[in-house]
C-alpha cells in the first residue's frame, strides 16, 4: 500500500479530493479479485476479505407491477448468507477435491463493470456498486450466465481495501445452473 493510502486510514476517506485516482484504484480493485476467482485462487480471493463480512444473495422473486417488491421479505429466502468463516468452509471444500459438482473444474470468466463509489457510513469505508457478469462452462453442458449488481462495503485497511459487506442482486429469478460453485 502506498504512502498515501496509510495516510488516510487516519482521516475519513475523502471521495471528493482525487475522485479519477479512487475510481481507478477501486476498479483495479476489482479487477484483480475477479481474476483471482477465474483462476481459482480462492484463499487469495478470501485474503480479500474483512473477518466481519457478511456475503448474501437473496433469492429474486418475479412480481406483478402492483407488487414492486423484488425480493421476499420478512422471512427472506437467501441463495448465500454467509460469513468468513463459512465462506471458508465452502474455499476448503472447492480445493479439497472433493466437490463432485465441480469435477472436472468448471471454466468461469468474471466481468466486472459500471462501478459507482460513495461515501461509507463509516469513516475507513466505502460503499460501491457494480454491475457484474459471470460465465460458466463446463465439460459439454451448457454454459452458465449470472448477471446482476453488487452492492459493497470497502474497508480501508493496513493492507489495503477489505471487503467488508457484499450484497449480491442477481437477475435471474430462475437459476438454470446444475450447481452453484462460484462467487461473485
Amino acid at each position: 500500500m502506498s504512502a498515501e493510502a496509510a495516510v488516510a486510514l487516519d482521516a475519513p476517506i475523502d471521495i471528493e479530493s482525487d475522485p479519477l485516482r479512487l475510481q481507478w484504484e477501486i476498479e483495479q480493485f476489482y479487477y484483480h479479485e475477479a481474476c483471482i476467482l477465474d483462476d481459482r485462487q480462492y484463499n487469495d480471493w478470501l485474503d480479500l476479505m474483512a473477518e466481519d463480512i457478511v456475503y448474501q444473495m437473496p433469492l429474486r422473486i418475479d412480481r406483478t407491477r402492483r407488487d414492486e417488491r423484488r425480493f421476499k421479505s420478512g422471512d427472506e429466502i437467501m441463495i448465500f448468507d454467509d460469513n468468513k468463516k463459512r465462506m471458508a468452509t465452502r474455499v476448503k471444500r472447492l480445493l479439497s477435491g472433493t466437490a463432485w459438482s465441480d469435477d472436472p473444474r468448471a471454466r468461469a470468466r468474471h466481468v466486472i463493470s459500471n462501478v459507482q463509489i460513495a461515501a461509507g457510513d463509516q469513516p475507513d469505508e466505502i460503499k460501491v456498486t457494480s454491475a457484474f457478469l459471470v460465465y460458466i462452462s463446463r465439460m459439454d453442458e451448457p454454459p452458465s450466465l449470472f448477471s446482476g449488481r453488487r452492492n459493497d462495503v470497502l474497508r480501508l485497511t493496513a493492507d489495503g481495501w477489505r471487503i467488508a459487506g457484499r450484497l449480491v442482486t442477481g437477475d435471474q429469478s430462475v437459476i438454470a445452473s446444475n450447481n452453484l460453485v462460484l462467487f461473485f
